[in-house]
């Protein structure tokens, strides 16, 4: 059960590696913990690579992600020492980019991001911070520069999270709600203020199917100056499947989801290589979105929606390694080709 547990928080963690602010990772009775994660994503041929070290009370997070496809190389490094109720740690992060707007253009963010929380309960903890970012935004080919500039940010933010990411048929729910306020009187380059609120949902409506609702509302409080590089993207395989990796971008992204899941075969053990078949489900997946400026979004002729329709299959080999595999097709509500993708992640634990 220890495992189980440990396990569950460390994957929390490393699908928000790639970001400055990391989740926070719950202490458990095991002693030391390591967790590798690898993910590979096509048609983007992305690799993710994750290793997680605790120990007691210290964890330990690198992370690197490579897409070729996108021009896009992030590592990531978190340390963080947990003093219960309270936790404190520091982030660093490298980021580069190469984003396609009319022309080719070149970014790089170097981030570096201390902070400190405390848990007002099993599932509920807030959190501060400083955001400390150096920006710099180039055309490729060119002898100049669209954006250069220091990012000081301070960042509030409350969380509540009852999701087991190992656990793929469940009733839970994640509310998070954060507030950045980047001011020249920190000495930051930039003036503005910012919001993002994230609700998440499982459901089990039937005793075999089950359900995931997502809603993500980003949007800008004030803005006197504002770094090119903090926008949102949208479209791809994490948001609106229908249409290219990052297709929009903007200040303000406004999103839903809703995903269907329908078992086909579950708890399948196969003694004589050692593997089990955990479940294999068909998925049915809806998503809308309008991401722009904020002016804009009450435009509803700009809002982007998309289905898509797959196969996941959860899979154990070895009793300790993990394997999932998705494969789907995405199609916007609009005249153009589906899309389609397939990821692989895989992931094994050790704890004592």
């Amino acid at each position: 059960m220890n495992r189980l547990i440990s396990a569950a928080c460390v994957l929390c963690a490393f699908t928000a590696m790639a970001f400055a602010e990391m989740p926070e990772i719950n202490i458990t009775d095991a002693k030391m913990v390591q967790m590798p994660h690898f993910r590979f994503i096509l048609p983007n041929s992305a690799i993710e690579l994750a290793v997680h070290q605790q120990i007691s009370s210290t964890t330990i997070d690198l992370a690197s992600k490579y897409d070729i496809l996108d021009s896009y190389f992030n590592i990531g490094f978190d340390v963080r020492y947990k003093f219960a109720p309270y936790f404190a740690g520091m982030g660093l992060s490298d980021e580069i980019s190469v984003e396609h707007d009319s022309n080719a253009y070149f970014q790089r963010l170097h981030i570096l991001n201390p902070y400190f929380g405390y848990d007002l309960g099993k599932y509920t903890q807030v959190r501060s911070g400083i955001l400390i970012e150096d920006t710099l935004s180039a055309p490729i080919g060119q002898n100049i520069e669209i954006d250069r500039g220091r990012v000081i940010m301070e960042s509030v933010g409350i969380r509540y999270n009852t999701l087991n990411p190992l656990k793929p048929a469940q009733k839970g729910a994640l509310m998070a709600c954060r507030f950045f306020g980047s001011f020249h009187v920190l000495g930051s380059d930039y003036e503005y203020t910012k919001s993002e609120i994230d609700i998440q949902n499982s459901y089990i409506p039937l005793r075999v199917d089950y359900m995931e609702s997502d809603f993500k509302f980003y949007f800008p409080v004030t803005t006197e100056s504002r770094p090119v590089s903090d926008v949102y993207f949208a479209g791809g395989y994490d948001l609106l499947r229908g249409y290219n990796y990052r297709e929009f971008f903007g200040d303000t992204l406004m999103y839903a989801k809703l995903n269907y899941h329908m078992p086909l075969i579950k708890n399948i053990k196969k003694q004589s290589i050692r593997t089990s078949f955990n479940v294999v489900t068909i998925d049915l997946t809806g998503e809308t979105a309008r991401i722009g400026n904020v002016a804009d979004l009450g435009n509803i002729s700009g809002m982007k929606s998309s289905v898509s329709f797959g196969l996941g299959c959860d899979t154990t080999i070895f009793e300790h390694v993990n394997l999932k595999f998705n494969a789907f097709s995405g199609k916007a509500l609009e005249p153009r080709d589906p899309v389609f993708y397939f990821i692989l992640t895989a992931y094994t634990y050790f704890s004592m």
